[in-house]
């Protein structure tokens, strides 16, 4: 996966599927503009980038994460920044990348479920000193890797999810119940 130039000079998103044959992705909008794919899960969803067709006030050629499947592609949208790319997506479905305001600067990490964006720095601790800056992959387990900054340096990470409270209290209920109904089978 990656792009390829079409007959008509243009470098759209590519994908090469069966047997060596390219299937061109397109591009947001009228389908004749810039887009490249980063990624692919078993399901054959492609993510990525695509120049929508909008510039920005200095000129700047607008481009938005989109998710491909079945022949369609479709904007994930920007989180409110002007500029945003999917770098990952996992057999769930869920996706990752970044926004930002101005292409080529600091950027923030986001995931997209089922359509909707989260800024990844809005779920973590706020104290701990990180900034994220890009997710570039995810895992079926939810486990995310990236970059950011740590006090001001550059550095990787791995998001692990942590169950809410609730969640946990509801695990330890449901294990109780099961080692409960466990014991009454053997003293029966």
């Amino acid at each position: 996966m990656g792009f390829s130039r079409s007959g008509a000079g243009i470098s759209q998103a590519t994908v090469w599927f069966d047997a060596g044959a390219a299937q061109s992705l397109g591009s947001l909008g009228d389908g004749t503009r810039f887009s490249e794919a980063f990624a692919i899960n078993e399901a054959r969803l492609v993510v990525g980038r695509s120049n929508t067709g909008a510039l920005t006030s200095r000129g700047t050629s607008i481009f938005e994460a989109f998710l491909w499947q079945s022949s369609s592609m479709m904007g994930l949208g920007s989180l409110g920044f002007t500029f945003s790319q999917a770098n990952g997506i996992n057999d769930l479905g869920w996706i990752v990348g970044n926004a930002t305001n101005i292409s080529g600067l600091p950027s923030t990490a986001v995931l997209w479920q089922n359509g909707t964006g989260v800024n990844l720095n809005s779920l973590v601790d706020g104290g701990a000193g990180w900034t994220l800056q890009s997710a570039e992959a995810i895992n079926d387990r939810g486990q995310i890797v990236g970059y950011g900054t740590l006090n001001g340096q550059t550095r990787g990470f791995v998001l692990t999810a942590v169950p809410e409270p609730a969640t946990v209290v509801l695990v330890a209920g449901g294990l109780a119940l099961l080692g409960a109904a466990a014991r009454r089978r053997r003293h029966a």
